[in-house]
């Protein structure tokens, strides 16, 4: 059982079946595979998907935990909990060694849009300076 107040991004690759995901404040769902380049019928995380998963972070920045999970639990989740990580200034309770830097650029990129929407110059800023400092 996750701890009251968490919120979790869930991550699966698209026609998977969704996981039965009990006590958590939130879910988030978002299916894409797990590449970082274009692959044959391979779907890779878009834009708007990354745009959703930004809004939730930063919505539920005060939560009790926010956690990500993906099928298997390394480069997509790792991704995310990078990404909520910087941008919230929070340490993570495993580091996100093998993360999906695709997945996580357009992460930083999103984030830098959705405080732009918010007028944030400040933010939009460090945004891109995380971006371009980390790839």
């Amino acid at each position: 059982m996750p701890p009251e107040g968490a919120v979790l991004v869930a991550i699966r690759n698209p026609r998977n079946q969704a996981l039965d995901l009990e006590g958590w404040r939130d879910v988030l769902h978002v299916e894409f595979h797990d590449i970082d380049a274009p692959f044959g019928n391979f779907t890779m995380l878009g834009f708007r998907q990354a745009l959703q998963i930004v809004e939730f972070i930063n919505r539920h920045e005060r939560a009790a935990m926010i956690a990500a999970h993906c099928d298997y639990g390394v480069s997509r989740s790792g991704a995310v909990a990078a990404f909520a990580g910087q941008v919230l200034g929070a340490a993570l309770e495993k580091e996100a060694e093998g993360k999906n830097r695709l997945v996580y650029r357009r992460l930083m990129l999103a984030q830098a849009v959705y405080r732009l929407k918010a007028m944030d110059v400040a933010g939009v800023a460090r945004a891109l300076q995380l971006l371009v400092r980390k790839t």
